[in-house]
């Protein structure tokens, strides 16, 4: 009897432990089992929504429309919620030396942001002579060496930053030689600037002036007025300069009052020389003064020969071009200004695949200064 007990309580004891041993491998189980399931469906909710990736760098490609409000350091894009990149943090984007020139026509990028480039002021980072004699004008020139032998065209693209959708449209199909020329209204001006010169293309900064027409053809918060004193316009010159950095030099918005007064223009013109930058004067008037005063500083100047796409259709587009082509065969050099309207870059970027087979060569505006005569 106490045999067959043993055996009972032996036998029952086996039999739990199967029973417990077997109810704790199955919760094992189910337990790694759900949590692969989890990560498997957090992997694909983050393969599937943009907006749970950590992905910082990635470009907002909506159109954010024209910038007018009246607050000039409000660059925050209402179309993205991309933010400026900063350049002064940006360790990666920052040089010393300049590449060493590049075989005729060969793309090539641009120096990056330099620190002893900057000068930091209330207004925020400015461009100035490095202490080694350092130019903006040149250090942030492109490489590219142009041919001695071919007349030169530049073509600057205007207004760049102000509608994402077009200024992304303007890297993604023009050429590297033609120059961005940024607008100080535009929004994430900083990132823009370095897709620029990654891309190889040289960059201005537009400086509103004041047209005899305000009332019709505002400049904008920002706009140099001859009825400022010339502390009042410095101010307002360094608010625009300091909206981001690596350009070679400037160019005027608007300005057909403000660039026929030279009262006005000397000290913004000793300015640009001071901060060794280039300048274009876009000929917003033929009575404009700026472009003979810029010489006379030994400022490198450029100048605008046309408007190449006032009338934004093709046939006109064509026309133009054929002008500005004229124009280089006479002068030697000659510069158009376009806006980014997809008609004119899609034009322009199909004029310049054929241009050197018609014996000319597309430019950036730093191979165009002080090859043009002054007008008359």
């Amino acid at each position: 009897m106490p045999s067959n007990m043993n055996a009972l309580l032996i036998a029952w004891a086996i039999s739990l432990i199967i029973v417990v041993g077997g109810t704790v491998y199955l919760q094992l189980s189910y337990d790694n089992t759900a949590h692969t399931e989890d990560e498997i469906t957090a992997e694909n909710s983050l393969e599937a929504s943009p907006d749970l990736k950590a992905d910082k760098s990635s470009d907002d490609h909506s159109d954010g429309g024209e910038t007018t409000n009246n607050t000039p350091h409000d660059i925050t894009d209402p179309a993205t919620e991309d933010q400026p990149i900063s350049t002064a943090n940006n360790n990666a984007d920052v040089q010393s030396q300049p590449p060493a020139p590049e075989e005729p026509g060969t793309p090539s990028s641009i120096n990056s942001i330099d620190v002893s480039l900057l000068e930091e002021t209330r207004a925020g980072k400015l461009p100035i002579i490095a202490a080694d004699g350092r130019q903006p004008s040149l250090f942030y020139a492109s490489p590219v060496k142009a041919d001695e032998q071919l007349p030169r065209i530049a073509i600057i693209i205007t207004d760049i930053g102000r509608r994402s959708r077009q200024t992304q449209r303007a890297f993604d199909t023009l050429p590297p030689n033609v120059t961005i020329a940024f607008s100080p209204y535009g929004t994430n001006l900083d990132k823009w600037s370095n897709i620029a010169r990654q891309k190889g293309h040289e960059s201005l900064l537009m400086i509103p002036m004041e047209s005899t027409n305000s009332a019709q053809n505002d400049a904008g918060p920002l706009a140099l007025l001859a009825a400022n004193n010339s502390r009042q316009n410095l101010n307002l010159l360094r608010s625009s300069l300091a909206r981001t950095q690596g350009y070679v030099g400037v160019i005027n918005h608007m300005g057909s009052r403000f660039t026929a007064l030279s009262d006005a223009l000397n000290p913004i013109l000793k300015e640009f020389e001071n901060r060794g930058l280039l300048f274009v004067d876009s000929r917003a008037t033929q009575f404009s003064r700026a472009a003979s005063m810029s010489r006379a500083l030994n400022i490198p100047t450029a100048i605008s020969n046309s408007y190449i796409d006032d009338q934004p259709n093709q046939s006109s587009i064509s026309t133009e071009l054929n002008k500005l082509e004229g124009r280089a065969r006479t002068l030697g050099a000659a510069v158009g200004i376009i806006h980014a309207y997809p008609i004119s870059i899609n034009a322009i970027t199909e004029w310049a695949s054929g241009l050197e087979a018609r014996g000319y060569q597309l430019v950036p505006i730093s191979q165009v200064v002080d090859r043009q005569p002054l007008s008359r």
